[in-house]
């Protein structure tokens, strides 16, 4: 009866601290040097602004045996790194990038009108990079901001980035 009674009592008192997709927060700070950044800015006269930080680490290796040069191009095209989702269609998306200090940084712009709402933006960064883990995102609008990350380990958005008690 004592064996039976142990696994339950680990169950109950097993600490959810360490789980990486809840509790983010404690874990981010150790690996902001290895994931992508992707901050999205719509201004009010309709304007997407989009700007895209990758490092180095994750540019080691792609799902289709792509060359570091080719894999580079394919960055440059937007429908290969992210897709939005709006009221209305934006106009042609113009993309320039190039190697950085810490990694390659590339921005891509399109007018989308001034009435023009964003619904969602899709990454797809990790069809792509096979060694990116990670991507902390940035969204603005007139009307909102939101600030999350999205990991290959969890199955949904990443909220908790900082300490909620204010603290990191």
């Amino acid at each position: 009866m004592f064996f039976l009674a142990v696994p339950f009592l680990v169950a109950c008192t097993e600490d959810d601290g360490t789980d990486y997709c809840k509790n983010h927060y404690l874990f981010h700070a150790d690996h902001m040097d290895s994931i992508g950044s992707l901050e999205a800015e719509l201004s009010a006269e309709g304007l997407l602004a989009v700007g895209l930080s990758l490092p180095y680490a994750a540019l080691a290796r792609d799902g289709a045996g792509q060359t570091r040069d080719s894999l580079l191009e394919s960055i440059l095209q937007p429908g290969n790194v992210f897709s939005i989702t709006s009221d209305h269609d934006c106009g042609p998306m113009t993309a320039t990038g190039g190697a950085g200090t810490t990694g390659f940084e590339a921005e891509y712009e399109s007018d989308c009108g001034a009435s023009n709402r964003i619904k969602q933006v899709n990454v797809l960064l990790f069809d792509l990079l096979r060694d990116l883990d990670e991507v902390k995102v940035s969204i603005k609008t007139p009307a909102a901001a939101k600030h999350f990350a999205i990991s290959r380990q969890c199955d949904a958005a990443i909220f908790r980035l900082q300490n909620p008690g204010g603290k990191d």
